[in-house]
């Protein structure tokens, strides 16, 4: 792989967001999304997660809760897990300090290689709305010369023969059409089990105000998936990481309820552990 040089503002160290909400892991985290060998001027391009975790140090399971926490928490990235590939909102604005037409060509060039064209839509659309006055002309002639990106709100997929699909943008869960319907189908009630069970088990008080949480556990049912399912997720999680500090940060909603993770610890291999709230009393 030739060896690019990216560019870093020292800037970096003095974001309030990464300041006051990062911890250091999320710090070296943004930084390897910044600088890591599969970059692209664009700021959307393909990881390999295998690969990813090998030069982080992190196990793949570390890697793909970052991942969340990134686009879930801070959101400030979006992932799509089918093709693998990661877009950062705001790299267009700090990575190109000066443009021209070799950059201008540079962007064609790593736009035709992505698959996810909504990856590139995402990017585009908040720099749009963006008011940074330090962004490039360069990217402004590219925002606007690609501005109908923004226009549809599925997943446009190149694949392998230069042939294009359209696929439903289940992974971003963001399309409000897609919300209205799940909130008619799957009933606050359910919801609630959920965000009930999880405090018991937990000692948490979360809540169904939380828009993110409930749109996360109505994606899951919609899915096809049952209370069950999510009891036996919690129980499972909890018995990994609930005795290990490093991990038991990650018991939350956010990260147990994913798209990308949900059904992955559904199936882990191994039996089933006995219902917490069965063990404990609780039900």
């Amino acid at each position: 792989m030739k060896e690019v040089k990216r560019f870093i503002s020292t800037g970096f160290w003095n974001d309030d967001k990464i300041l006051n909400d990062f911890s250091p892991e999320d710090k070296y985290f943004m930084l390897y999304l910044l600088s890591n060998p599969y970059t692209t001027q664009l700021g959307v391009y393909h990881l390999p997660l295998k690969k990813a975790s090998l030069e982080l140090g992190y196990n793949l399971e570390t890697v793909k809760t970052l991942l969340d926490r990134f686009e879930s928490k801070y959101k400030i990235i979006r992932f799509n897990p089918e093709t693998s590939e990661v877009a950062i909102k705001n790299y267009l604005i700090h990575s190109i300090v000066r443009g021209g037409k070799p950059v201008a060509d540079c962007l064609e060039k790593d736009l035709k290689g992505v698959k996810d064209i909504s990856l590139v839509g995402y990017v585009i659309n908040h720099l749009s709305s963006s008011n940074n006055k330090y962004i490039n002309d360069t990217v402004i002639d590219f925002i606007k010369k690609h501005k109908e990106l923004v226009i549809n709100n599925n997943s446009y997929i190149h694949n392998d023969n230069d042939n294009e699909r359209y696929v439903d943008d289940t992974y971003h869960e963001s399309s409000k059409n897609a919300e209205n319907q799940q909130e008619e189908t799957i009933p606050i009630s359910e919801v609630r089990k959920v965000i009930q069970y999880l405090n018991q088990i937990l000692g948490t008080k979360y809540t169904d105000k939380n828009k993110s949480t409930c749109e996360k556990i109505r994606a899951r049912f919609a899915e096809g998936h049952t209370l069950e399912d999510f009891m036996t997720v919690i129980d499972k999680k909890y018995e990994q990481w609930g005795r290990d500090p490093k991990m038991s940060k990650f018991l939350r909603p956010e990260t147990l309820f994913c798209a990308s993770h949900f059904e992955s610890y559904l199936n882990e291999i191994g039996a089933k552990p006995q219902s917490l709230a069965e063990k404990w009393g609780l039900m």
